[in-house]
């Protein structure tokens, strides 16, 4: 019988007969896979990490049926902080509900996988504004996946764009008001240098970047359209 080894971090966790779990897991070599863990709903399973979401894991895993099977596991991280935190679970549910559509298209992407890992890191260990950690996601994901936006320079006439953006609602592109044909979410020029500076600093440096909380939420709503359209999600 065939094994395989991978990491990777529990994205779903389903019951799945008397005591076994069916698991999701976001992998960095294979991309996103399911296994059964056998026994962990019993009180005296002694890898319950193993059937628990968001938890960074080493697997063994064997091909039976359907699922692949688990027959050893060994817990690299427990992400606790944010499992414990209602505002840092509800967040990380919705960055994993992004993974989960991003990688049915994309099934072995390693950067994704970084970005992901980078993401989850950041909210268990720090307390940046969570939106801003969910913009930094957002560009982060679209950047690894090949959407690469300048988001002052108009990706028509590639002229740097002096007053506002306008977000073309068909393509996803962020346009200047001369070139806009299609379009009325607008973002101005101070927050279109504003994203550029969030897609250019680590995840360490979000801490450092101050902006009121109704302008970010302005680009965090704005950018959310340009993800979905780029990404046809």
């Amino acid at each position: 019988m065939e094994e395989i080894r991978i990491k990777g971090i529990i994205i779903d966790a389903i019951d799945y007969r008397e005591y076994d779990r069916l698991i999701t897991i976001f992998t960095f070599d294979i991309g996103v896979i399911r296994a059964v863990v056998k026994g962990v709903k019993k009180s005296t399973a002694k890898s319950r990490f193993a059937g628990q979401i968001l938890n960074f894991v080493d697997l063994i895993l064997s091909k039976r049926g359907e699922y692949y099977t688990v027959i050893s596991a060994d817990l690299i991280e427990s992400y606790y902080n944010i499992a414990s935190s209602y505002d840092s679970f509800l967040l990380a549910t919705d960055i994993i509900k992004v993974i989960k559509y991003v990688a049915k298209f994309n099934p072995t992407s390693s950067e994704l996988f970084a970005t992901f890992l980078s993401t989850i890191n950041i909210l268990n260990s720090s307390d940046i504004n969570h939106n801003l950690v969910y913009l930094k996601f957002l560009l982060e994901t679209m950047k690894s996946l090949g959407y690469i936006h300048e988001f002052n320079i108009c990706e028509k006439c590639g002229e740097r764009i002096q007053d506002y953006g306008v977000v073309d609602n068909i393509s996803g592109a962020i346009v200047c008001q001369s070139c806009a044909t299609n379009g009325s979410t607008k973002l101005s020029a101070q927050h279109l240098d504003y994203i550029s500076s969030v897609a250019q600093a680590s995840y360490v440096e979000l801490g450092s970047i101050a902006i009121q909380e109704n302008d970010l939420l302005d680009i965090l709503k704005a950018v959310q359209l340009v993800f979905k359209l780029s990404i046809a999600m």
